[in-house]
């Protein structure tokens, strides 16, 4: 949770290490029990202590936070599995290091640093936008921490934030690198396209000869030849089998629609806004200027350093609102800034950007959909029912006819094959085991993915077979027959573009041919230009001002002129801001590539000790 509540310039820090430090525990030898390790101490790298508390409190964040990110909290189990707690000691050890490195250098941040670090803290700021004493207290109770922990966690944080800028600040990318760059990435070209398809093909193309099909048949045999079938008995339990046999009563559906009320009957809400002021003439003020134009509501939320997410409060019921505001806020049915009106927070101003109107789907709407949802769930719940039994049979070796006979299970046959089929031979498991079994072996019970049960018996298993010229006659003949048809064309194509090499305008050559010409300019390396593949884009930035080519692109033939071609000048005033932008980019890449090997080297001269057993104490208290 540190690095949620420090500013922006220690979270930078932090996350620009994040990439590469958390490569963890290589070269740590982090493995077995080390003795001699103060027992509070989950590790000790060269004259730096990682605390137990420290260790277990970040590792606590970092599973709150993957947690939020999976959709679902995660126990500790889970985390271990996930290898979490690892790359907590390993992102921990790290920074210990550069702690002591820092400390070797005599690198440390003072107290006025410190100081505005935490002024500079959004999370500790009250209503009035200044640095309120509550908030701190509140949020380092949050973090489990005391002032003294945190600030102290804060001068490590800067402190290394001095050294990676002591290396950033010793490199200068130099003015060739740049223009080279963007040289590179900001030409541009001015393109005329026109597309030749399948129907503007002007010649008719020859049947293939029965030589050719034969030809195509045996030069090919892969392509016409049937896959490996496996051909299975089997018998299957599925809801959809039973839902049909699923009686549902009336109460059983209102119950169901009274629990999705919600889903079915929404009251009117309202997506709005909220700025808190300190006091209710500052509210007044604030309202004054977006009246007389002075100043928008959002800029109001921008001097006050509240961003889009700090002011939004999304789609709100009135219940949600304080009964003023609600008043206020709801009284009218139109957007727009309301206020200045008490809320739970202090006085406010409010926007309301949309209305989403109430809705009430009544019961009769959704009566069928409420039968078959119960229904689902009460044939899926009888599927489960028959597992015992089912399994009872099977290991007294009940044959798959019995199985239907004794059982609700309904027994067919299939066929299976790399080609996806329709019903059970559409379902993953199911194929799965038809692939795995030998004929006439038993198989245990399959869960299907529907929910349902199976057990199947392999019959016959047919190899791959080329299949007969006769069935693929039409197949292979068709195949010949797009192959000409797409040499055609690009023969047409290779003689239209002869007639532009002979001096004829590129346009008026294709005007003559009833071609569309289309314009695509200031088109730049790896664009997106609609009807043209990356390949050929490429093709496109290798040709000089002037040239037209052509390209092959699946059943149609490009014919593209560079019409003109506009590089990047350096010199003109123009550029400078976009210079300046890449420049930093660059630096701060190769800063931080340094800055990535400068830690490697450091972690790999730091003496590093591990209390394992200590950590696998901690750990399986709060398994």
């Amino acid at each position: 949770m540190l690095k949620t509540i420090r500013s922006s310039s220690s979270s930078v820090f932090v996350w620009i290490l994040m990439g590469f430090l958390v490569l963890g525990l290589t070269g740590f030898g982090l493995t077995g029990v080390v003795s001699g390790l103060s027992q509070q101490n989950v590790a000790q790298v060269g004259s730096q202590k990682v605390e137990r508390e420290a260790f277990f409190r970040q590792l606590q964040a970092q599973i709150r936070e993957t947690g939020q990110r999976l959709g679902t909290p995660l126990s500790m189990e889970q985390a271990r599995l996930f290898g979490i707690d690892q790359q907590v000691l390993g992102r921990m050890i790290a920074f210990a290091a550069l702690d002591d490195e820092t400390s070797k250098l005599g690198f440390s941040s003072g107290d006025v640093a410190v100081r505005d670090q935490l002024l500079e803290t959004p999370a500790f700021r009250g209503i009035n936008g200044r640095f309120d004493p509550e908030s701190y207290n509140l949020a380092l109770e949050q973090l489990g921490m005391t002032a003294s922990e945190y600030e102290e966690q804060l001068r490590k944080d800067l402190t290394r934030g001095l050294l990676q800028n002591a290396l950033r600040n010793g490199y200068h990318v130099p003015d060739e690198m740049v223009h080279t760059l963007l040289g590179y990435l900001q030409e541009t070209r001015d393109l005329r396209i026109a597309s030749l398809t399948l129907d503007d093909l002007t010649t008719e193309v020859e049947a293939p000869t029965e030589d050719a099909i034969l030809a195509a048949y045996e030069a090919s045999p892969d392509a016409y030849t049937a896959p490996e079938i496996r051909k299975v008995s089997y018998a299957a339990l599925r809801p959809e089998d039973l839902i049909e046999t699923v009686e549902v009563s009336e109460e059983d559906i209102a119950d169901l629609y009274e629990a999705l009320s919600d889903t079915y009957n929404t009251p009117e809400r309202r997506i709005i806004d909220r700025i808190v002021f300190g006091s209710e003439e500052e509210a007044a003020a604030a309202l004054d200027r977006i009246n007389s134009g002075e100043a928008g509501f959002d800029k109001i939320a921008t001097e006050r350093d509240l961003s889009a997410d700090d002011i939004a409060l999304g789609g709100v019921a009135a219940d949600a609102l304080s009964q003023e505001a609600r008043a206020l806020v709801f009284a009218e049915d139109e957007t727009g800034i309301f206020g200045p009106v008490r809320s739970a927070l202090g006085p406010a101003l409010f926007r309301v950007n949309a209305i989403l109107k109430a809705r009430s789907t009544p019961l009769d709407d959704v009566r069928e959909d409420l039968r078959v949802q119960l229904a689902a769930e009460a044939a899926q719940a009888s599927v489960g029912d028959w597992i015992d039994t089912i399994e009872d049979l099977l290991a007294g070796g009940a044959t798959l006819e019995e199985l239907g006979a004794e059982t609700d299970m309904i027994t067919g046959t299939a066929e299976v094959s790399v080609e996806i089929g329709e019903g059970l031979a559409a379902d993953q498991a199911f194929r799965q085991e038809a692939f795995e079994a030998e004929i006439d072996e038993e198989r245990d019970l399959i869960d299907l993915s529907d929910g349902g049960l199976a057990v199947l018996r392999v019959t016959e298993i047919v190899p791959p077979t080329l299949r007969p010229l006769e069935e693929v006659r039409d197949q292979i003949i068709e195949r010949l027959m797009q192959e000409a048809r797409r040499t055609a064309l690009a023969e047409q194509a290779e003689a239209t573009l002869a007639k532009l090499q002979d001096g004829f305008a590129f346009t008026t050559a294709l005007g003559l041919e009833g071609i569309a010409v289309r314009s695509e300019n200031g088109v730049l390396r790896g664009a997106d230009v609609d009807g043209l593949t990356l390949e050929t884009l490429g093709q496109v930035f290798e040709a000089q001002n002037g040239e037209t080519l052509l390209a092959e692109q699946d059943d149609a033939v490009l014919l593209i002129e560079i019409a003109d071609v506009a590089t990047f000048d350096p010199t003109d005033p123009a550029n400078a801001e976009l210079i300046d932008t890449v420049r930093t980019n660059l630096e701060i890449q190769i800063s931080a590539d340094l800055f990535q090997a400068y830690a490697g080297s450091i972690q790999q001269q730091t003496e590093v000790s591990v209390n394992q057993t200590l950590i696998d104490q901690t750990l399986d208290f709060y398994q």
